[in-house]
């Protein structure tokens, strides 16, 4: 869907717990071109800009848990809803 798509992280924050774990959460970016198929529609060939926040845990160097979210109606509105640039 994104073949050029660049991953941004703006913010990354960790602690440690008791367990000797580690608990990351980063808020990224991801940048890109929508230039291949995918469940949002054939491509547009627009460039979007989806941000979303990641949890990740981590025993040793391994991630054992991962959750991440982004907003799935922003994308499709940068993907299909008119914009000023295309004369709308």
């Amino acid at each position: 869907m994104l073949p050029d798509a660049r991953m941004y992280f703006d913010e990354v924050y960790w602690n440690t717990t008791a367990e000797d774990q580690i608990k990351v959460a980063g808020r990224w970016t991801l940048i890109g071109t929508n230039i291949g198929p995918s469940r949002y529609g054939p491509p547009t060939g627009r460039r979007v800009r989806i941000l979303g926040i990641s949890h990740q845990h981590l025993t040793g160097s391994r991630v054992v848990e991962e959750w991440s979210v982004y907003s799935e109606f922003n994308l499709l509105k940068e993907l299909h809803l008119p914009r000023a640039e295309d004369g709308a």
